[in-house]
């Protein structure tokens, strides 16, 4: 089946904007960053990244970091945000979501966050980026997707076997199997699925980002 005029300017727009370390083509606009994990950090990237660069709380230490080892030019143009705010670029708003922004949403209860989900919003599409999940979250994640009718399209951690401890699992293998039933339902509804590779390119997503 054909891709329709929806799903190409989704594509387009996803395409001109990198996320984390991953891109889905050649992007201008900003780069957003979930938080500051080495395998996450576009300053660690092989290439330069798209300014301004966007983050949250998680991600102040290491920008300060990358302040202080600076010795010649510039930081890059960059948005520091606290949870809840939104910044528009390129008319994208583009609003942090946190711990507290999530149980509001939802109602669960949850005593911390991996990293910072985003939504990015136009005036005719909505986007949702979680760059990276903890077991615990999969209740979060699975309720505001069935709640929140207007999100046209999310993009995705996928995953092989996982660290027990890192991402607070009994199931080193829950991830992988959540997310991808997460991503299947969420295509069944009609809306568009991307994936981050950690680094298994899955068979579940619309299309698979690869790593700079």
């Amino acid at each position: 089946m054909g891709r329709n005029n929806r799903e190409d300017e989704i594509d387009r727009l996803v395409s001109d904007i990198q996320f984390d370390r991953w891109i889905f083509g050649f992007p201008r606009f900003f780069t957003l960053v979930s938080h500051g994990h080495m395998d996450h950090d576009p300053f660690r990237g092989c290439m330069s990244f798209p300014e301004p660069i966007i983050f949250g709380w998680k991600f102040r230490e290491r920008f300060a970091e990358v302040a202080r080892e600076t010795v010649r030019g510039k930081l890059p143009d960059h948005f520091s945000l606290s949870e809840g705010d939104f910044v528009s670029v390129a008319r994208i708003r583009v609003r942090c979501l946190g711990r507290g922004s999530v149980m509001r949403l939802t109602g669960i209860e949850i005593d911390r966050l991996h990293a910072d989900w985003w939504v990015l919003s136009t005036k005719k599409f909505l986007i949702l980026f979680v760059g990276e999940l903890d077991g615990p979250e999969l209740p979060i994640l699975a309720k505001i997707l069935n709640e929140a009718s207007n999100i046209d399209a999310v993009i995705l951690p996928s995953y092989g076997g996982m660290s027990r401890q890192h991402h607070r699992l009994t199931d080193p293998d829950q991830l992988r199997r959540e997310v991808g039933k997460t991503a299947k339902r969420e295509r069944e509804k009609g809306r568009l699925v991307y994936a981050l590779p950690h680094p298994i390119s899955p068979e579940w997503a619309d299309k698979v980002g690869w790593r700079v």
